[in-house]
């Protein structure tokens, strides 16, 4: 479970546009305490580039509620779901 999307240079991490980075999830953790979620993904150049073992392009880190969760399944394909919610993810489309 992945999620696939174009990048513009100035977002790509490397001054290059990307017509197909792939970006997944690499950790998360739920706070109980607070029912907040915190996670990380990472960009690659592509899927190849990532099943090739080379080093992320980019890194992002997130914080959710479980409020803001929705859908079926378990917590890793919510957060994808979540994901998919946010502006610079419009365009993107899981693979």
């Amino acid at each position: 479970m992945a999620i696939q999307i174009a990048l513009a240079e100035a977002d790509s991490g490397i001054g290059a546009t990307i017509a197909a980075a792939y970006v997944r999830i690499v950790i998360y953790t739920h706070d109980i305490k607070n029912d907040t979620i915190m996670f990380a993904v990472e960009y690659h150049y592509n899927a190849q580039a990532k099943n090739q073992g080379r080093q992320p392009i980019r890194g992002a880190s997130y914080t959710v509620t479980g409020a803001q969760l929705s859908g079926t399944g378990g917590t890793r394909s919510q957060l994808y779901a979540y994901l998919m919610t946010l502006p610079e993810f419009a365009t993107a489309v899981e693979v």
